[in-house]
């Protein structure tokens, strides 16, 4: 793993900005995850629009996003019985990222299911 990590901030402009940003490490009741989908949400908007300071926002940078799948890539201490490659999903704050630490209490398994593949030609509404 490396020491750094893409990431879409908020607090910049009117746009997310991809930057890169430092892994980071889950400490005491955390996990690490390895991040392989996300997806937005109806507070992603409002929450953008509400750090661009180019419109009056605050300009405090964050990363954005609350919604991923992907799995474990590393354990804090007392973080329940999560183990590295344990396939996961949630919400959390800060998911656009490669990586994201978690408070382990929030994750959820990911269904063997939700891999499925989808067919070669997919309906309009798949």
């Amino acid at each position: 793993m490396t020491d750094t990590m893409k990431a879409l901030l908020l607090g910049r402009g009117p746009q997310w900005a991809l930057d890169d940003v430092p892994v980071p490490e889950p400490g005491r009741g955390e996990v690490l995850v390895r991040n392989r989908a996300a997806a937005t949400n109806n507070a992603d908007l409002p929450m953008l629009a509400a750090a661009d300071p180019i419109h009056g926002g605050t300009g405090e940078e964050s990363v954005a996003g609350f919604e991923y799948a992907g799995e474990i890539a590393a354990v804090g201490g007392d973080a329940g019985r999560w183990k590295v490659g344990d396939p996961v999903m949630g919400t959390f704050p800060s998911s656009f990222t490669e990586y994201l630490v978690a408070d382990h209490r929030f994750v959820l398994p990911r269904p063997k299911d939700l891999a499925r593949k989808l067919p070669a030609r997919c309906p309009p509404r798949c």
